[in-house]
C-alpha cells in the first residue's frame, strides 16, 4: 500500500509538472532547479545513510553528462589532475617502474636521473609501505597513484633492499616526468631497412618524440616502417594530426561537424611539416584502436600514404571537448563533433553499425589469448641500459620468459614490406 501510494504522488507530480510548465527559458531553468532541491532535500533527510551534499550535487552532474553518451562525463575536482598528466603526457612522480604482478610491490627498475635513482632505490627493492599505509593488498595501479602527486612534494617509503638487510625509510621528493608514448622503436631487419615503433597514445608529447625515433631509424638506414597502432586509445588529437602530416603533404586530414561553429575545424597538411612522404608503410591496428589513432589511421589510408593491416578499429568517431569549471567543481568531457576522414567517412560505432571503425587493407585476425599476450609486451617499459644486465639476470632467476610473444599481424607487415605479398589481400 506504501509502494502504491508513492507511485501515485510521482504520477500527479509529473501531470502537474506538465500542467504548469514554464513559458520560458529562465522559467524553466528555475523549475529544474526547484526540482533537483525538492529531490535534494529528500535524500537528505530521509536516505537511509548520512550523505553530503557536495556529493549528492556530484552524482547528478556525473548522471547529467553520462547519460548522453559512452563518452561525456563530469570531472570531480580530484580528477582533473589525472586529466591533464593524459593530455599532457607529464605528471608528478619519482620515476620507478614496478614489476608485473602483485603483491609484493617490487621495483623493476628506476628511471635514470629520476628522483628515485638519487634516492637509492634499486632493482628488486620491495615496498611495504608508502606515507605509513601497508601496500601488502595494494595493485601497482593503487601504488601508482599513491606515489603520484603534487611536484615538490615528498612521499615516504619504507623499503625492504633486494640485497638483504634490514627496512629502511626513504623520502623521495616529487618531480614533473613525462609518461612515453612512443616506445619500442627499432630496425626488424636491418638488412632491408624495416624498422618499427609504437604509439600508445596521444599526448602533448607525442610528436617530439616520434621525430625523435624517426631520426633515430632514419640514421640506421629505414627504408619502410611498420607503425603500430594497437591498443591506442586515442588522446590529443593535434598530435595524431602533426604525424599524418609527416607522411601526407597537401589535402585534407580530418575535419570535425558539431552544432557549433567551433566545432567545425578543417585540419589540412601543411607541406612544410611533411618529413617521410613516400617512406613505405604497414599500420597495424586491432579493436583497441581508438579517437585519435583512428583519425591517423583513416587519414593515411585514404591518401593511400600507408597500407592498414589488422582487425577493424573500434570505432569512436565522436569529439571530446575539455572544459574547465572551476577549482571547487572540476571539469566537463562533453562530446561536441563527428570526426571524417577525408575521403567524408565517419567511422562511429552505433547501434545500427556495431562494426564501426576504419576497415584494414589487410585481415590479419588474432585471437582473444594471443592479443592479451602481445598488449602485455608492447606495454613493458624498456629497461634502460645502465639497468638491462641486472634486471635480465633477475629475470632469470625468476624464470620470467622474455621472448616476444607470437605476432602474426607483424609477420605479416613484414611480408607486405619485403614485398612477399604484391598486393593488399584479405588474409585469415
Amino acid at each position: 500500500m506504501f509502494a502504491g501510494s508513492m507511485v501515485l504522488a510521482a504520477g500527479t507530480a509529473f501531470v502537474v509538472a506538465r500542467a504548469t510548465a514554464p513559458a520560458t527559458v529562465d522559467d524553466e531553468l528555475q523549475h529544474e532547479a526547484a526540482v533537483y532541491a525538492r529531490i535534494r532535500n529528500l535524500i537528505l533527510e530521509d536516505y537511509v545513510d548520512e550523505i553530503e551534499p557536495r556529493q549528492i550535487l556530484y552524482n547528478a552532474l556525473h548522471g547529467m553528462l553520462e547519460g548522453l553518451d559512452p563518452y561525456s562525463r563530469f570531472y570531480e575536482p580530484e580528477e582533473t589532475r589525472g586529466l591533464e598528466e593524459e593530455t599532457s603526457g607529464r605528471f608528478a612522480g619519482i620515476g620507478i617502474v614496478i614489476e608485473p604482478g602483485s603483491p609484493p610491490i617490487t621495483v623493476a627498475f628506476p628511471q635514470p636521473d629520476s628522483p628515485a635513482e638519487k634516492a637509492g632505490l634499486q632493482v628488486g627493492d620491495r615496498i611495504v609501505e608508502i606515507d605509513g599505509h601497508p601496500v601488502e593488498e595494494a595493485d601497482p595501479d593503487q601504488v601508482r597513484d599513491r606515489i603520484r602527486g603534487e611536484e615538490g612534494t615528498e612521499v615516504r617509503l619504507a623499503v625492504l633492499p633486494a640485497a638483504g638487510g634490514p627496512r629502511r625509510e626513504v623520502s623521495v621528493r616529487r618531480e614533473v616526468m613525462r609518461d612515453t608514448s612512443v616506445s619500442l622503436a627499432h630496425m626488424l631487419d636491418a638488412e632491408r631497412g624495416l624498422g618499427y615503433l609504437w604509439i600508445s597514445s596521444f599526448s602533448d608529447e607525442t610528436v617530439e618524440e616520434f621525430d625523435a625515433a624517426m631520426e633515430a631509424l632514419r640514421r640506421r638506414g629505414l627504408k619502410g616502417l611498420v607503425l603500430d597502432l594497437r591498443f591506442n586509445p586515442g588522446g590529443v588529437l593535434k598530435a595524431a594530426v602533426a604525424i599524418a602530416n609527416r607522411f601526407v603533404r597537401e589535402g585534407l586530414i580530418v575535419e570535425t561537424r558539431g552544432r557549433s561553429d567551433d566545432a567545425w575545424e578543417v585540419k589540412k597538411a601543411d607541406p612544410d611539416e611533411v618529413r617521410h612522404e613516400g617512406l613505405p608503410v604497414v599500420l597495424l591496428q586491432n579493436g583497441s584502436t581508438a579517437s585519435a589513432s583512428e583519425v591517423l589511421a583513416g587519414a593515411l589510408q585514404d591518401h593511400r600514404a600507408a597500407v592498414l593491416l589488422g582487425e577493424p578499429s573500434f570505432g569512436k568517431g565522436f569529439v571530446q571537448s575539455i572544459r574547465a569549471i572551476d577549482d571547487e567543481f572540476g571539469a566537463v568531457k562533453l562530446t561536441t563533433a563527428r570526426y571524417f576522414t577525408p575521403l567524408g567517412r565517419t567511422f562511429e560505432r552505433t547501434e545500427e553499425r556495431r562494426t564501426g571503425g576504419i576497415e584494414p587493407d589487410v585481415i590479419v585476425e588474432v585471437a582473444e589469448r594471443a592479443e592479451r599476450a602481445l598488449r602485455n609486451h608492447l606495454e613493458r617499459y624498456e629497461i634502460p641500459d645502465r639497468y638491462r644486465e641486472e634486471v635480465e639476470a633477475r629475470r632469470r632467476r625468476r624464470g620470467v620468459e622474455e621472448k616476444p610473444p607470437p605476432d602474426p599481424q607483424l609477420d605479416a607487415a613484414l611480408a607486405l614490406l619485403r614485398g612477399e605479398s604484391p598486393r593488399p589481400r584479405r588474409i585469415r
